[in-house]
């Protein structure tokens, strides 16, 4: 099993996503599933379960934001970032792996910007 991105109920590729934490999602409005089975974790597991409940959403998104370019191989096929991840909303120790949920944003790429208009 290795690690799987569903954003509104549908699978992205790690591909095309980044990361970047805004407390308050612009532009926002949609929601994203990422699971990650333990093994996967590496030293990420020790400190997303020591965590404090303040702090464990921004710990999850320390670790996506280092490891989801790893997870995303081969970085040749690297697709254009459809989307942005911008907040963990919960984060959940399943069984075999931990499933983060949040809010994520489309990626407003340069040429679909109105600024200076």
């Amino acid at each position: 099993m290795t690690p799987s991105l569903e954003i509104e109920s549908e699978n992205v590729s790690l591909g095309e996503v980044w990361v970047h934490r805004q407390v308050d999602p612009h532009p926002g409005g949609h929601t994203f599933v990422l699971k990650v089975p333990y093994e996967y974790l590496g030293q990420w597991k020790e400190k997303l379960t020591a965590s404090t409940s303040d702090d464990l959403a921004i710990t999850a998104l320390k670790m996506m934001k280092w490891e989801i370019s790893n997870w995303a191989r081969p970085k040749s096929e690297f697709e254009t970032a459809r989307f942005v991840l911008n907040c963990v909303t919960e984060v959940q120790f399943e069984k075999s792996e931990v499933v983060i949920s949040g809010v994520c944003s489309p990626h407003l790429h340069a040429e679909d910007s109105r600024l200076g208009e």
